[in-house]
């Protein structure tokens, strides 16, 4: 694959990732001041952090990516979902990486 074939596939893997945030934000976010806010329901009904729940979707993704590198072929998804899916849930991690961070700096959790 050559530069200029590389950035282009970049460019669409970007776009798509932009894409599924804003459809799936719809979806699973009912709060909309809070993008984070389904991955705290989700951390309060189970007893772990958001940040925990976030890496449990993140594993998720990692294992499928994982069966592919290994040279086992996806059933349903094609690669190009899950490579999509991770770069988001990335993102969403470290959006809640920086919240905590800028909570933790204000002096706790907004009223």
């Amino acid at each position: 694959m050559n530069t200029e074939q590389f950035n282009e596939l970049v460019n669409v893997v970007h776009a798509k990732c932009k894409d599924v945030l804003a459809k799936k934000g719809v979806d699973y976010t009912p709060n909309k001041d809070n993008r984070l806010s389904q991955f705290e329901t989700i951390a309060e009904a189970v007893g772990i952090t958001p940040r925990q729940v976030i890496g449990v979707f993140l594993m998720k993704h990692q294992e499928s990516i994982a069966k592919v590198i290994r040279g086992e072929v996806l059933k349903g998804e094609q690669l190009e979902e899950k490579v999509v899916d991770e770069i988001n849930y990335l993102c969403l991690l470290l959006a809640q990486c920086r919240e905590e961070r800028d909570q933790k700096t204000e002096g706790g959790p907004p009223t």
